[in-house]
């Protein structure tokens, strides 16, 4: 098949804009990579229907954080954002875990914001599916725990209206307070975006 000119004028125009849009992404990732800091990944924005979302802030643990001997909540290094008053945000958090049997597990979302409204959902899967905890709480400092020993998951979901702004926090201890230490494992993560009005 021969190609006339003004074929020839469109497939030029084509591959100018395809290698524009590849130029475009080569620099989004460039400047992506260049924002990542050790321990927290901030997504600027994403377009979506022509609407910019707010970023989404992930934060993770350095380091296993462990609890001997006691079943008052203490903050997770690492895991916690800022929040305003008068916004919005889901958050997610994932915390793979180990303890013996005596110590177990507590998680709990607290923090110095305060909430206008709050609902989240604890969840404690252990490493064979089965689920040993499955609560829906309705205020932040609501501590829920489980003795179930071996390796489990933690899953915490929700969403806040802040009155208050402050810091939003994952927290954690033993069910029952033991010598052998309960462990929150390194990479654990918190995740928090804004939702918009």
């Amino acid at each position: 098949m021969k190609l006339g000119l003004s074929h020839r004028e469109a497939l030029r125009g084509v591959s100018g804009w395809l290698e524009d849009e590849f130029d475009r992404l080569i620099a989004a990732i460039q400047t992506w990579s260049a924002n990542v800091v050790t321990g927290t990944l901030t997504v600027e924005s994403i377009a979506l229907n022509g609407a910019t979302l707010p970023p989404t802030r992930i934060v993770k643990t350095a380091a296993d954080f462990s609890v001997s001997s006691s079943t008052a909540i203490q903050n997770v290094t690492g895991l916690s954002h800022t929040v305003e008053a008068g916004k919005t945000y889901a958050f997610d958090a994932v915390l793979f875990m180990s303890a013996g049997a005596a110590g177990g597990y507590r998680l709990d979302v607290n923090g110095t914001c305060t909430a206008a409204h709050v609902r989240y959902h604890l969840m404690i899967t252990d490493d064979g599916g089965t689920i040993s905890l499955s609560e829906i709480e309705t205020a932040l400092g609501s501590n829920r725990g489980t003795s179930t020993p071996t390796l489990v998951v933690g899953n915490i979901q929700g969403t806040i209206d802040v009155s208050i702004g402050g810091v939003l926090r994952i927290g954690f201890a033993q069910n029952g307070s033991s010598g052998t230490p309960s462990i929150v494992t390194k990479h654990a993560r918190f995740q928090i975006q804004e939702i918009p009005a």
